[in-house]
């Protein structure tokens, strides 16, 4: 029996929560508690807060290079 791989481009559950807060927001921005809440790191320490948002943003930035081809980023970082 073969086992199936998890595809690598493919977005994961919290990829697609944050894609689709920035896309529903009005000027398609999240606060970095927006992310939290997202993320479910909303009580951890603030260094954990900010590795998570910064690993979510690349690998969502990653894939969508990726997929499309482009060097632009899907999700800019202030």
């Amino acid at each position: 029996m073969q086992t199936k791989k998890a595809n690598p481009l493919i977005y994961d559950v919290k990829e697609v929560a944050i894609i689709r807060a920035l896309i529903s927001h009005p000027e398609h921005t999240l606060s970095a508690e927006d992310m939290n809440v997202l993320l479910g790191t909303s009580k951890k320490s603030i260094d954990v807060q900010r590795k998570n948002r910064s690993e979510i943003i690349n690998s969502v930035n990653k894939k969508y290079q990726s997929m499309t081809g482009h060097p632009d980023l899907l999700i800019a970082q202030k």
